[in-house]
């Protein structure tokens, strides 16, 4: 099982021995990703992942407009030409560019609240996608009962703030204009019931996090004995330090390691791997 981590810095050479692997945007292509790049800087980036025998993958995980597909266009064929792992997706435009274009590039299907089912990822694979990174909002129980129906390649969000609602609309620079106040930059917080929600407002709209930490290092092993190929941690709004510290307990595996992330990052809690549903397709005959 691989380590991949969605760093917020590209000076990546500090935190390489933590990990197997980064997962990167490309800048006005991705969102829920701490750190997006141009394409000449992620050829730099590339060098040292190979250098280092990293895994580098690429997330161009935005939902594609019409303006979009030219420029998407000539973003795959240049990583067609870039040593990479893979390329998230969510839009299904990159999926129909790939195989229009005959591009030899590895797909990972990345749709956040669809991946939770086996069916799909079957479907998928059978499009000549190789990987899928699961859903934050699933149970282990569910994570298991994918693993054993389809053979493709899982990843599993294992550490950090959850991405829960996604726009393109600019909630803050709306009601800072309503309100008649000053928009200073980016990074913002909704406090609500006595916990805090980061925001982030680009250009590309609004994106809310999870107030809670997810803390899924008692949950490694786990992943590990049911065959899950990779799990990701993302250090949006952790301090570079406290990441790193993070990063070694992972690669360490201390007995005590979960109270010692626990120290270090505060709210933390579980996610979804133990709250099942109550909403659930219906089956029919």
């Amino acid at each position: 099982m691989k380590r991949i981590l969605l760093p917020s810095t590209k000076e990546l050479s500090s935190l390489a021995a933590y990990v197997d692997g980064f997962l990167i945007g490309i800048r006005d292509m991705s969102v829920t990703v701490p750190l997006t790049v141009t394409i000449e800087e992620l050829e730099e980036i590339s060098s040292f992942c190979e250098k280092e025998k990293k895994e580098l993958f690429i997330s161009l995980n935005k939902n594609m407009q019409e303006e979009d597909l030219k420029p998407l266009k000539d973003i795959l064929q240049q990583l067609a030409n870039i040593h990479i792992q893979g390329v998230f997706f969510y839009d299904i435009a990159v999926v129909e560019l790939k195989q229009e274009l005959g591009l030899d590039i590895n797909l990972v299907w990345s749709q956040e609240h669809c991946t939770t089912n086996y069916a799909t990822c079957e479907f998928w694979k059978e499009q000549g996608v190789k990987y899928t990174a699961l859903s934050s909002e699933i149970t282990l129980e569910e994570i298991k009962m994918i693993r054993e129906n389809t053979d493709m390649s899982l990843m599993v969000t294992i550490f950090g703030h959850l991405p829960m609602f996604v726009s393109k609309r600019p909630f803050i620079t709306n009601y800072s204009k309503h309100f008649g106040l000053e928009k200073k930059g980016i990074h913002y917080s909704l406090e609500k019931e006595g916990y805090s929600y980061p925001i982030l407002e680009d250009s590309l709209g609004t994106i809310i996090y999870s107030s809670h930490i997810l803390n899924g290092y008692q949950e490694y092993q786990w992943m590990e004995n049911h065959r899950i190929d990779y799990i990701l941690l993302n250090s949006f709004g952790i301090k570079e330090d406290t990441m790193k510290s993070v990063l070694e307990i992972f690669k360490e595996q201390p007995q005590n390691g979960e109270e010692q992330i626990e120290s270090l990052c505060e709210p933390v809690d579980k996610g979804f791997f133990y709250k099942e549903t109550v909403y659930k397709v219906k089956k029919y005959d």
